[in-house]
């Protein structure tokens, strides 16, 4: 399968940098499937769970928050708000966040307030999403060797 160049930015730090077959990433209107040689695009991206195949054919999984993603023939680039592999994921601190959302969006009588839990409660289930999959179909990936 043919490789092209991807890349991960957060604004404190790079998160991924290397060469892959396939990238599957989430669009405010779904899953776009990227391979080389993809026609290019630039849209943004939506908290969820980031899949890409890297050149020796293993799958990577991550959760990515809202950004925006550029491709072109050889090389896409995901700029985002914020990216964590399941290893730093803490469990008990993403359950703590989904409720404390919760708890927001159910009392809180300020647009703005409940706007901004619901991007909170977003990233924390899909950061218990990808920790419960893993769990259950997906063997362990160590990703300090990306």
């Amino acid at each position: 399968m043919e490789v092209f160049a991807f890349e991960v930015y957060t604004p404190y730090r790079l998160f991924y940098r290397g060469e892959v077959e396939l990238v599957v990433v989430t669009l405010i209107d779904g899953d776009a499937g990227i391979y080389a040689n993809h026609a290019p695009f630039t849209a943004p991206v939506t908290t969820g769970i980031l899949r890409f195949k890297d050149k020796k054919g293993a799958w990577k999984y991550a959760v990515i928050s809202e950004g925006i993603i550029e491709v072109k023939k050889r090389k896409a680039v995901i700029l985002s708000d914020s990216a964590n592999w399941p290893e730093e994921i803490d469990s008990s601190r993403a359950l703590a966040a989904k409720a404390e959302s919760e708890k927001i969006i159910n009392e809180s009588n300020f647009k703005l307030d409940a706007e901004k839990a619901h991007k909170k409660l977003k990233r924390a289930q899909m950061r218990l999403k990808l920790l419960e999959m893993l769990k259950t179909a997906v063997p362990p990936v160590n990703h300090a060797e990306c």
